[in-house]
Formats: structure tokens, C-alpha cells, sequence
């Protein structure tokens, strides 16, 4: 069964109002909430793990104001119970506890179960499986909010359903005004993607002075590469050798 997120663009693009790691616990816990009873059963110390920070008290205090801020913002909802009935502060969450956390709609994120939700394009969401989730929370990156962001922006470009050729080639430019990131800091989470399989990337020269690089998923990457040599055929024949 292919499981997945919808997660609304401009929830990702409003980065004025949510922060790189709001954003990632909120795609995290709302995939970890694909089960019946529509909540992550999580805590501060298992965050921690999943996020590849030690579970020291300064990591500790800042991941529960991470996540006051975020109730403050209507983003989570805690529960004692998973009948979500004991409705407690993310204040007086103790770190070695779990609990029942449940994502408001502030994202405009949807869950979708099945093979008959794959393939369909929406105008406004862009779709994060399961396994890209735990792709990233397995990664020994620290900064793994940043590397979602970057990914999120690559695979936003990309419309299944709508092509079989399913890349995206955004510029760096782009990719830098959607963020916020450095240029910089962008070129080396490209890096780190491709490093732990998340996308598959190849460098085309489109003409003689200019190169652009063109992005897939990396389950798609033998597909991909069976095309690449096509587009550096058809630019050669334009000039850009």
C-alpha cells in the first residue's frame, strides 16, 4: 500500500511564519499519524532521535519551546490518551514520556492511503511518502529541516500523473527564493540528497556557457538516466557542446 502526505505549498513557502524545523516536525508527525487513530504517539526524548540531536538538556528545552511555539500557533495538539480526550500542554510534556500529538489543519495536509490516490496532480500540494520521511529521519544530518526544504522545493517542480518524464529542473535561483537558503547551502543539501538516495540529479550543459541540472526522485533515477543522454543530444545540436 503506498502511503503518502499531501502537504499545501504555501505552508512550506511561508517561511516568514513557520521556521525549517516547524515545518519538518509537521510533515514528520503528520506521516507518523497515518495509522487509525489520526495522531503520532511520540515524545521529546524519541523527537530528539528522529531529528539526530542528543537527548542533552539543551537539546531537550529547545525541541519543548519548539513545540510551545508550534501549540501556540494552533499547529499540534497533545494528548495524554490516545482517545485524545486528556488534552495537556506541550509545556508540561516530560521528556521521557510519549504522548498523543495531533497536526491541525494549519498545514492544509492530507493523508492519503492506497494506489488510488497516486498519480493525481493538485494544484497546490506536493506529495512526501513515507519512505522519503524515514529516508531523511535514518540520514546522520543534523540539519535535516533544511535538507526536507530542499528536497520539498526540488519534487514540487515535479507533476506526476501529468508527464511520464517526471523531473524538474529548477535554477538554484529558484531554488534559493523559495527557500531562503545561500546559495551555498543549497548546492550542499543537493549533495547530501543524492548522498543518501533521496534524489537522483544530473548536470546538462544547455549551451556553451551555461549548465543546469535536472532532478528526479531517486526510485526514478533508471528511468531518468535512459533520457538523459537524449537531452544532452538535443542541446549539443543546438550549440551548448
Amino acid at each position: 500500500m503506498i502511503k503518502y502526505v499531501e502537504v499545501n505549498n504555501d505552508f512550506i513557502w511561508n517561511i516568514e511564519e513557520y521556521s525549517y524545523k516547524e515545518q519538518f516536525i509537521t510533515v514528520l508527525l503528520r506521516t507518523l499519524s497515518m495509522n487509525p487513530m489520526g495522531s503520532a504517539r511520540i515524545g521529546v526524548n524519541s523527537l530528539l532521535q528522529m531529528l539526530s540531536l542528543s537527548d542533552d538538556k539543551k537539546n531537550k528545552a529547545s525541541l519543548k519551546e519548539t513545540l510551545v511555539g508550534m501549540e501556540k500557533k494552533g499547529m499540534i495538539f497533545i494528548f495524554k490518551d490516545f482517545n485524545k480526550i486528556n488534552q495537556i500542554q506541550a509545556g508540561d510534556m516530560k521528556y521521557a514520556n510519549d504522548y498523543f500529538i495531533e497536526v491541525s489543519d494549519v498545514s492544509d495536509a492530507k493523508t492519503i492511503f492506497g494506489e488510488n490516490g497516486e498519480g493525481k496532480a493538485k494544484n497546490n500540494f506536493t506529495k512526501i511518502s513515507f519512505d522519503v520521511m524515514m529516508k531523511l529521519v535514518a540520514m546522520n544530518e543534523r540539519n535535516k529541516s533544511i535538507a526536507f526544504s530542499v528536497y520539498f522545493n526540488i519534487v514540487h517542480w515535479i507533476w506526476e500523473g501529468v508527464s511520464n518524464w517526471s523531473v524538474s529542473n529548477p535554477t538554484i535561483k529558484k531554488l534559493v527564493e523559495a527557500t531562503g537558503l545561500d546559495k551555498k547551502t543549497i548546492t550542499k543539501y543537493v549533495k547530501v540528497l543524492m548522498e543518501n538516495e533521496l534524489i537522483y540529479f544530473e548536470t546538462i550543459r544547455e549551451e556553451y556557457d551555461k549548465e543546469k541540472n535536472y532532478y528526479c526522485k531517486w526510485e526514478y533515477k533508471e528511468y531518468f538516466k535512459e533520457d538523459v543522454k537524449a537531452l544532452q543530444d538535443y542541446y549539443k545540436e543546438k550549440g551548448g557542446k
